[in-house]
C-alpha cells in the first residue's frame, strides 16, 4: 500500500505563526510607505513654488501672487492648498516673513491626523533674495516629510480661491457686509453671523485668557465654517479660530 503525503497540523500551526509575524511587521511599514508617498506631493509642489517666485523675483524684484508668477496648486485629493500673496511684495532686507504655500491634509495620513499643515515661509534678505523655510504643524506630519521642520502655522485669512484669484479687492469684501447694518432685518443673515462668532460672550474667551480648551469650547464645532471664511489654523490646539482670537492666543503664549 502506498504511504499517503501531506502536512501535519503542526506543520500547518507554525506557517500560520510566521504569517502572522510578517504581516504584524509588514503591514504597518507599508501603510507608513502610502502615506510619505502622499506627502511628498506637498515637496514637489513647494519646489514648483520656489523655482516660479524665484524667476519672478529676479525679473521683477518683487514677491508675486499666485497668477502673477504663473503658479497653479496641484489637482490633489488629498490636500487642500492655499497662500497668502494677494499682490506684488518688494522684499527688503529685515522685513517680515511671508507664507508663500500652505498645504493641509483633508484625512488622516497615517499618524498625522486630518488638517495638519506644511508651509512655506519666505524671508526678506534683500532686493534680490528671499531665503525659503519649510515648516510643518506637528512630528507626526513631519515624519512624512523629514526635510520639514517642525514649527508653529497659522493660515491667516488666506485661502485657496482668495490666492488662485490673486485680486486684493478680495479681502475687502467681508469688512463691506460687516458694517452696513442699517436695521433689524440683517443680523441673521449667513456672512455676518460667522463675523459675530468671533466676539461669542459665552466662548469664555472674552476675558483675555484664551487657552486651548476655551478655544475649542467656543469654535469646535464650528469648524467647516471656518475653514470656509478663512480662520486661522492653531497647531498647538489642533482647531480653526477667527483671525482676532488666533493673534490674541499666539501673543499670550
Amino acid at each position: 500500500m502506498k504511504k499517503k503525503n501531506g502536512f501535519t497540523l503542526i506543520e500547518i500551526m507554525v506557517v500560520i505563526v510566521i504569517m502572522g509575524v510578517l504581516a504584524a511587521v509588514g503591514v504597518p511599514k507599508l501603510f507608513a510607505a502610502i502615506a510619505k508617498a502622499k506627502a511628498s506631493e506637498v515637496h514637489t509642489a513647494a519646489g514648483t513654488y520656489i523655482h516660479a517666485q524665484d524667476a519672478y523675483l529676479h525679473g521683477q524684484n518683487a514677491i508675486g501672487s499666485w497668477k502673477e508668477i504663473g503658479f497653479s496648486a496641484p489637482v490633489s485629493k488629498v490636500f487642500d492648498y492655499s497662500g497668502c500673496v494677494q499682490d506684488k511684495v518688494t522684499p527688503q532686507e529685515g522685513g517680515e516673513s511671508i507664507t508663500g504655500l500652505i498645504a493641509s491634509n483633508r484625512k488622516s495620513l497615517n499618524e498625522c491626523q486630518a488638517n495638519g499643515a506644511w508651509a512655506l515661509v519666505m524671508t526678506p534678505q534683500g532686493e534680490h533674495n528671499v531665503t525659503y523655510q519649510q515648516v510643518v504643524s506637528s512630528s507626526e506630519c513631519g515624519a512624512l516629510t523629514p526635510t520639514w521642520n517642525v514649527g508653529s502655522i497659522a493660515n491667516g485669512d488666506c485661502s485657496a480661491e482668495e490666492t488662485k484669484q490673486a485680486e486684493p479687492a478680495v479681502d475687502p469684501a467681508p469688512q463691506q457686509t460687516e458694517t452696513p447694518e442699517p436695521g433689524p432685518e440683517t443680523p441673521t443673515t449667513d456672512t455676518p453671523q460667522d463675523v459675530v462668532d468671533t466676539d461669542d460672550d459665552d466662548d469664555d474667551t472674552s476675558n483675555g485668557s484664551l487657552t486651548c480648551e476655551s478655544l475649542k469650547k467656543a469654535y469646535g464645532d464650528k469648524q467647516d465654517k471656518g475653514k470656509k471664511n478663512g480662520w486661522e489654523y492653531l497647531s498647538d490646539c489642533g482647531i480653526r479660530v477667527p483671525p482676532g482670537k488666533a493673534k490674541q492666543y499666539l501673543g499670550n503664549n
